[in-house]
């Protein structure tokens, strides 16, 4: 389940101020909060929250890399707005990279805050962060003597922007990653993307999607420099439905030919959100 809460909600003017407690889409970077494939304009989604399985060498195992999962953790958050300005602060039992169950183990308190000024209708600019342990217990045999995971945290820094004019929509992040790992090692890696999005007709629309991932020494060793880019046509037979064909591929670094070349055709049907509002 992606999200499932209960909220409470109070406005006066211009100022609105709203309480979530259950299960909740983190509150870091600025896709989470439209991750739904109807308004996702393209097939895949922005590399800092895919999972993408890389294969770098000859007999090497394949692994991957998703510092902001998409699904949802417990979590108790509260919204704020005024006038043009937004903000947002998480609490949540687990990291971004490493969300737990309410009844799995490894569950320590994490901060996750944001907030944005809107400079004008159709352009936004935003920033969000998070901190907190990031590693399973079983690290723990591994860790110097008198230290716990909550001594090798994990976070993570984000700066967004959203733009739209006429038939034109365009969305941007870049984030930075910082993994401590004992015994001092600090795996970093930063990420960013951009796309954007063409109106045809009342029905159609082409987008584009530009992804990089750059790591530092630390992380060199096992994490690869990448790219990907995707181009998608969209066509909605009506207000419930939405056709997306797409096209993916992703350089790696180090290798001699382009991997996960992907063609994906996505169909989505729509129902209304279960919901109930109590005054």
């Amino acid at each position: 389940m992606l999200q499932g809460f209960l909220g409470y909600a109070r406005s006066w003017g211009k100022t609105s101020v709203d309480f979530k407690i259950g299960q909740l889409s983190s509150a870091f970077g600025a896709f989470p909060p439209r991750y739904d494939d109807m308004e996702n304009p393209l097939i895949d989604q922005p590399l800092p929250y895919t999972y993408l399985a890389l294969r770098p060498r000859p007999g090497a195992e394949p692994y991957g890399l998703t510092p902001v999962t998409l699904y949802g953790l417990p979590a108790a958050e509260v919204d704020f707005a005024l006038h043009h300005f937004d903000a947002r602060f998480q609490l949540t039992n687990g990291s971004p990279y490493n969300p737990r169950g309410i009844l799995e183990s490894g569950q320590h308190a994490q901060w996750t805050a944001g907030g944005g000024y809107t400079i004008r209708q159709g352009f936004r600019v935003g920033v969000s962060a998070y901190d907190g342990a990031w590693l399973n217990d079983s690290m723990k045999p591994l860790l110097p003597p008198g230290s716990t995971v909550r001594d090798f945290p994990g976070s993570g820094l984000g700066i967004d922007a959203q733009w739209a004019r006429g038939h034109w929509n365009a969305d941007g992040e870049w984030q930075h990653f910082v993994f401590h790992f004992p015994p001092s090692s600090a795996p970093a890696c930063n990420f960013g993307y951009a796309e954007l999005k063409r109106i045809i007709s009342p029905r159609w629309y082409s987008a584009v999607r530009v992804n990089y991932q750059e790591n530092n020494k630390q992380a060199s060793g096992f994490l690869l420099d990448r790219q990907a880019y995707e181009v998608t046509l969209g066509f909605r037979p009506n207000r419930f439905e939405l056709l997306k064909v797409g096209y993916e591929w992703a350089p790696l670094e180090g290798a001699p030919q382009i991997h996960d070349n992907v063609f994906g055709v996505q169909f989505i049907t729509s129902i209304d959100a279960l919901s109930h509002a109590f005054k």
